[in-house]
């Protein structure tokens, strides 16, 4: 920005004139013009000061003065022709914060305002400002505004304020004409279904808000005449509302009920008739609405005159929606003449006949004033009747010349008073079923009447059909013998139920069970039980205890019984028989000859024996048999096995083999008194003699000599002893 200064040069510049001559120390100055180095000229007259005409100053030299730098010569003082220097800037005065209303119709407005600029020097200073007085502004921030003043130094000043242009006017709602909106044929209910919108000057998006939901809402003829009120607010907070209104209306009419067309009879003593009908009306809309009907639902008489008159009856809604129904009235003479007849009358036969005298008189009155006679379906005298005949029904007509009639009936009850003797059986006992808790009540009971008529006993139990259980015993059955009159009596019996079946036990087969490896004992496991026809629950008692006790090989074949008493000591037993086993094999025990069995001299066969075998058994018992192999005489040499077996009770073996060796020795030979030692032998088992006394001094000795095999054969040794004498 380039700031240029003026130097602004004031004159005071005197116009071509004749010279004045100035006498004395009189000062006059004129001063016609006064012209600015801007171009304004101030047209002044300086006035005398201190002299008079007659001595003037002769002021035809103009007079120049000059200001400092940045200011600028006041117009010269109209006495002095002085003029001052401007420092001072223009005084720059806005308005306050300018907050104005924007139009009912526009976002904008155009703002007017004043600022002035005052200066001491100047006069016509004006203000340069940021937006100028008359411009548009719109709705939203404040607008901030700067004037500038700047008088001819040029020195200036400044000043702001802010324009806000407000939203004050309410959005403008727009709702529906007031609707009318119908219910259906069918319910008290009618779809609501409208459209309101919302316009502002602020150009926003607005969506009203209503009492009622745009669709989805249904209304009743209760609602008719509901206001509906939409709002519409904006951002400012301005808020207008609209209303209309909805008529729920019922366009259905209502369905009126008529009776059918109908025939009323003048009474019997004048010519009118009571008009009595009932008429309805139903509607959708569940309104209780009353028929209006041309003649009164009752109360009123029509006569014949009005035969054939047509009585229109309307239903009308509170929607002022109607429809009617007709029917047409007959009105006629219907009235027949009055019989007269007896109350109903009670006869009672004889004792000793099932018949009674009837006797009675009837008789007719009519509005004619005709004389009618009853016709009765019975003799007014002259008739009995039986006790079948109770209850007949006697009826007596009475007919006019206009062929109305009319008939009167009475009863003619035949009673018997004399009761019924009951036949009932003595007291009895039945028994229940081999099956079931139940015994078939069978009985017969019988009624005898003096009116002849046939009568069935009514018990308190059917003759037959039913079934008395064990609890039923005792029970008293009553039998009660009623005639047709309502006479009656009673006889009793006693039934006493009684249980004649045994109960049924229920063992388990025949069983074995077996002692255990160590000891002659088998445990005993089973279970038993009753069944009963009477229901109840019994239970086994058996000779041994279901479980816990144990049997030995000696029990075996024990026949268990299980017996089963019911409550009324009926009993049965069933059996079932325990074998007690022996799996278990004995132990037996064999051992061998501890001697060779040696054949003879000329190897002939030799005999071989050998110890019993031994046997243990578990069930203890020694009844045990061992058998082994037969032995003889006849093995010559060799090995031979013996099988020895042990069998026990329960026939389980074991078995073990002995093992006998026959083998050939030498035949050693001691001979008394002989110095020489002889032995025969087999050439192929050499033999050492040996004696186990060394020969001592004289005297008689005995020698034992062993031969033993020089192959050690085992059983192989022989001896003998000899008798030595040493002389």
């Amino acid at each position: 920005m380039i700031k240029i200064i003026f130097v602004a040069l004031i004159a005071c510049v005197a116009p071509a004139m004749a010279v004045v001559t100035c006498g004395g120390d009189l000062q006059w100055m004129r001063c016609d013009v006064f012209q600015s180095t801007y171009g304004n000229k101030y047209q002044r007259t300086c006035q005398n000061q201190g002299g008079d005409s007659e001595n003037p100053l002769d002021c035809s030299t103009g007079i120049a003065c000059v200001c400092p730098q940045g200011t600028y010569r006041s117009e010269p003082n109209s006495e002095t022709c002085e003029s001052q220097c401007d420092t001072t800037p223009p005084t720059a005065n806005c308005p306050g914060a300018i907050e104005q209303a924007a139009p009912s119709d526009s976002d904008r407005t155009a703002v007017d305002f004043v600022v002035t600029c005052v200066d001491d020097f100047s006069k016509n200073v004006q203000p340069q400002c940021t937006s100028q007085s008359g411009d548009v502004f719109s709705l939203g921030a404040a607008t901030t505004v700067t004037c500038t003043c700047t008088d001819e130094v040029p020195l200036s000043s400044e000043c702001s304020f802010t324009i806000k242009i407000v939203d004050e006017t309410d959005p403008e709602p727009d709702c529906p004409v007031d609707m009318t909106i119908s219910i259906s044929d069918s319910a008290n209910e009618a779809a609501l279904e409208f459209a309101a919108s919302c316009s502002d000057n602020s150009g926003e998006s607005i969506t009203a808000s209503c009492s009622r939901a745009l669709s989805g809402e249904t209304l009743s003829l209760e609602d008719s005449g509901e206001v509906v009120t939409c709002t519409c607010v904006d951002s400012s907070s301005n808020e207008d509302s609209c209303t209309f209104t909805v008529t729920v209306q019922d366009e259905t009419d209502p369905e009126p009920d008529c009776p059918v067309d109908m025939t009323i009879s003048i009474s019997d003593s004048a010519n009118e008739a009571a008009l009595e009908f009932a008429a309805s009306c139903s509607d959708n809309s569940g309104e209780s609405i009353t028929a209006s009907c041309s003649r009164a639902l009752s109360g009123e008489t029509l006569s014949l005159e009005d035969s054939g008159e047509v009585v229109t009856c309307t239903c009308v809604d509170s929607s002022s929606n109607e429809d009617s129904c007709t029917f047409t009235v007959t009105v006629q003479d219907e009235t027949d003449p009055e019989p007269d007849c007896p109350v109903d009358m009670t006869i009672s036969i004889s004792d000793s006949a099932n018949e009674a005298a009837l006797e009675f008189a009837a008789s007719c009155s009519d509005n004619s004033g005709e004389s009618i006679t009853a016709s009765c379906s019975r003799a007014v005298s002259g008739e009995t009747l039986s006790l079948e005949d109770s209850g007949e029904e006697v009826t007596c007509t009475c007919v006019d010349s206009s062929n109305n009639e009319d008939s009167c009936t009475f009863t003619v009850t035949v009673q018997d008073e004399t009761p019924p003797e009951p036949d009932c059986p003595v007291d009895m006992t039945i028994s229940i079923s081999d099956s079931a808790n139940e015994a078939a009540l069978e009985f017969a009971a019988s009624c005898s009447d003096n009116s002849g008529e046939s009568i069935t006993a009514s018990c308190s139990r059917a003759v037959s059909g039913e079934t008395l259980s064990l609890e039923d015993s005792g029970e008293v059955v009553t039998c009660t013998c009623v005639d047709s009159s309502s006479n009656e009596d009673s006889c009793t019996f006693t039934v006493t139920v009684q249980d004649e079946t045994d109960p049924e036990p229920d063992c388990p087969v025949d069983m074995t069970i077996s002692i255990s490896d160590s000891a002659n004992e088998a445990a005993l496991e089973f279970a038993a039980s009753c069944s009963d026809n009477s229901g109840e629950s019994i239970t086994a008692s058996c000779s041994r205890a279901v479980s816990g006790e144990t049997l030995s090989l000696e029990d075996s074949g024990e026949e268990v019984t299980c017996t089963c008493v019911d409550s009324s000591n009926n009993e049965d037993s069933c059996t079932f028989t325990v074998t007690v086993q022996d799996d278990n094999n004995p132990e037996i025990s064999c051992e061998n000859p501890d001697t060779v069995f040696v054949v003879g001299p000329d190897f002939d066969n030799v005999a071989v024996t050998f110890s019993e075998a031994t046997c243990t058994d578990n069930s203890g018992s020694e009844d045990l048999t061992i058998s082994c192999d037969d032995a003889d005489d006849s093995y010559s040499i060799g090995s031979y096995d013996f099988v020895c077996t042990c069998r026990d009770s329960s026939n389980n073996t074991d078995s073990c083999t002995i093992t006998a060796v026959v083998d050939g020795k030498p035949d050693l030979q001691c001979v008394d008194q002989t110095e020489a030692f002889t032995a025969d032998d087999d050439p192929d088992n050499p033999l050492q003699l040996v004696s186990n006394l060394i020969l001592p001094e004289v005297g008689q000795y005995e020698i034992q000599v062993f031969a033993t095999p020089l192959d050690g054969t085992p059983g192989g040794d022989l001896s003998c002893t000899h008798t030595v004498t040493v002389n």
